[in-house]
């Protein structure tokens, strides 16, 4: 007869599992945008609301208002109503995900190894989750995988995705797709597929790259297709100051052909050419008084979809030289918290165990489940863009060819 595990329980409840895990991905400092590094002057590229899986979330843009003083003869004259009025009316879906694994106990004296002394041990620290420090090891590994799967739902889910190799594929030149991620990636439209579904309509768009001219990976042409996104935006937008001032979310091969623009114009100095170095290496740069992010985000996701390439590019400035770099080769020029994240962890009623992130249970079949440990949880996730006026979208029409 098999011997069942000693008995445990435990779970992280929802507020402690949303602060550890949706706070920590959205808030100050952000690291879905590399080189935050603790810096908490980095923009809030979401706005959270809070949504459950049955309802929508909704909200409504105002408009600014217009010559709303107007002349009367006395205070007693009503004179004209002129106000701000409804511009966008914003509705958000969201999708409830569930999340499940589990481990046998052999695996656990590796896990616990790996847990000790980590940062994730001393985020859990003071929480009370569970029955001793076996289900914080677990609870751990459950919020690791769920945190760097949800951030691929949130920036890189489109409807129907699937592998699409064709020249105009970007932003989701996909050449490798799983069955699992296309799956998991499938449900709704995140941050890139909102984007694109309203570039050159309500969001202007650029296009990086058309297989003709240099295009935005070149470092001599890379300041005219940022400029050209500048010049692209709303006066709302590029006018914006304080904390709603627009800043530049750049694939890795634009990062890097900025930072050789700027070495060939302006570092001739030695300590001009560290600035330039220091800045790349902590992730932000600046371009004509905006700050300039590496989206490292898409870069790993680039090479998970099979979706970098190298290209021979020829410049003023370096010569030729052979340009590691993704097709999709994304850029957005926006303001920050323009685009609606609706989401929340926490088990839906009706599912067992509401109120709980995650929860941690010993497995009760006593074959099946012999020595193992599982975990669930589940969560909701919506995207949606609040303002398109204070957003311009870059990438090539053509993902192909490259000069």
């Amino acid at each position: 007869m098999a011997t069942r595990p000693l008995e445990l329980r435990g779970q992280l409840p929802a507020p402690q599992a949303v602060e550890l895990m949706l706070d920590s991905m959205f808030g100050y400092p952000n690291p879905l945008v590399a080189g935050s590094n603790g810096n908490s002057s980095v923009p809030n590229i979401f706005r959270r609301l809070l949504a459950d899986y049955k309802g929508q979330y909704k909200t409504m843009i105002v408009g600014e208002g217009a010559d709303v003083f107007q002349p009367v003869d006395s205070v007693c004259e009503q004179g004209t109503t002129i106000g701000p009025k409804p511009t966008r009316t914003v509705t958000i879906q969201p999708q409830l995900y569930k999340s499940r694994g589990s481990f046998c106990v052999s695996e656990i004296k590796d896990l616990c190894n790996t847990y000790n002394g980590s940062a994730m041990q001393k985020a859990l620290q003071p929480l009370e989750t569970g029955d001793n420090e076996l289900v914080d090891v677990i609870l751990a590994q459950a919020l690791r995988d769920n945190s760097s799967a949800f951030g691929e739902i949130v920036w890189f889910s489109k409807k129907g995705i699937a592998v699409d190799t064709a020249g105009s594929a970007a932003p989701f030149y996909i050449a490798n797709l799983t069955a699992s991620k296309q799956t998991m990636l499938g449900k709704i439209d995140g941050f890139w597929a909102r984007l694109e579904a309203l570039a050159g309509t309500d969001i202007p768009y650029v296009d990086l790259n058309n297989g003709v001219a240099k295009g935005a990976i070149n470092p001599d042409a890379v300041a005219s297709y940022l400029r050209k996104m500048i010049d692209s935006a709303s006066d709302e937008l590029v006018n914006a100051t304080g904390a709603e001032k627009p800043f530049f979310l750049v694939d890795d091969a634009i990062f890097r052909a900025l930072k050789k623009y700027r070495e060939f114009h302006g570092a001739g100095s030695e300590g001009a050419w560290n600035s330039v170095q220091m800045e790349y290496a902590n992730g932000i740069m600046s371009f004509e008084g905006y700050a300039v992010y590496r989206d490292s985000a898409a870069s790993k996701f680039d090479t998970i979809a099979g979706a970098k390439t190298t290209s021979s590019i020829t410049s003023t400035s370096y010569g030729v030289e052979s340009i590691k770099h993704s097709r999709n080769l994304r850029a957005v020029f926006m303001s920050p918290q323009m685009m609606g994240f609706a989401s929340d962890l926490n088990t839906p009623a009706g599912y067992g165990q509401e109120g709980t992130g995650v929860y941690v249970w010993t497995g009760s079949h006593e074959t099946a489940d012999e020595g193992r440990l599982k975990w669930v949880s589940y969560l909701t996730a919506g995207v949606e863009v609040l303002d398109p006026k204070m957003f311009v979208v870059g990438y090539p029409s053509n993902a192909t060819t490259f000069v």
